[in-house]
């Protein structure tokens, strides 16, 4: 039989109920549970115990199961995000990994970003801009400036990007200079606002719910969802 125990440390006793939890014990009768329990945890207080029923993993979660099964669990729990964090480091170390050309491509942008730009936000033909949006996922997607308009405003393309998808629906990508998705232009216009004095308001041109467009940087991968 297993028996649910509502159990806290001595040295708590005086606190507030929450702070004590639930395991399970399995023994013939509620008093077995009761003595194997704290003779393994002579530095507890049992608040309650009672058996355990069809639905207890709803109610008490990994408080239904007991100890040993709390560690299994833990243990797969470890190994699958030691698992996952490798995978993601490969992803990282692959896309990171920028060949001779596209490091020529960010020396000569950064080059030209020296010189003088007609945009009164500051914004630079060759600046690379990034929107992040989804509901229950995310997405990112980057477009480059490719011309300037007057003061205010901008002409960008869509561009392709690297990236790399783990095993959990979720993903890191990084955007490809001068690599771009189709032959679609798109004109914005850029300002700076109350809410954002400092970086210029520019909001993505294929999306309807006010996502805005920030500068994207130069090594740093953007975290993406299949499904969140």
């Amino acid at each position: 039989m297993r028996y649910i125990i509502h159990w806290g440390r001595e040295a708590d006793r005086e606190k507030p109920a929450r702070l004590t939890t639930f395991t399970a014990e399995e023994a013939e009768t509620l008093e077995a549970a009761r003595s194997q329990f704290l003779a393994r945890h002579p530095d507890y207080y049992i608040e309650a115990i009672k058996p355990a029923g069809p639905n207890s993993f709803e109610t008490y979660g990994m408080g239904a199961w007991t100890e040993e099964e709390q560690a299994q669990h833990r243990e797969k729990l470890g190994k699958m995000y030691a698992d996952q964090r490798a995978e993601r480091s490969g992803i990282r170390e692959r896309l990171l990994t920028y060949t001779p050309e596209e490091f020529a491509a960010e020396s000569a942008y950064m080059l030209s970003r020296e010189e003088p730009t007609q945009n009164a936000e500051g914004v630079h033909v060759g600046d690379i801009l990034y929107s992040s949006w989804g509901w229950e996922q995310t997405n990112i997607d980057f477009y480059q400036v490719v011309g300037l308009r007057g003061k205010h405003t901008l002409i960008l393309r869509e561009l392709a990007a690297a990236s790399g998808e783990d095993s959990h629906m979720t993903g890191l990508k990084r955007p490809r200079r001068d690599v771009f998705r189709n032959d679609k232009q798109y004109t914005v216009r850029s300002k700076f606002t109350d809410f954002s004095p400092d970086v210029p308001y520019i909001l993505d041109p294929t999306l309807s719910t006010g996502v805005t467009l920030h500068p994207v940087e130069f090594g740093k991968l953007y975290d993406y969802s299949t499904y969140a």
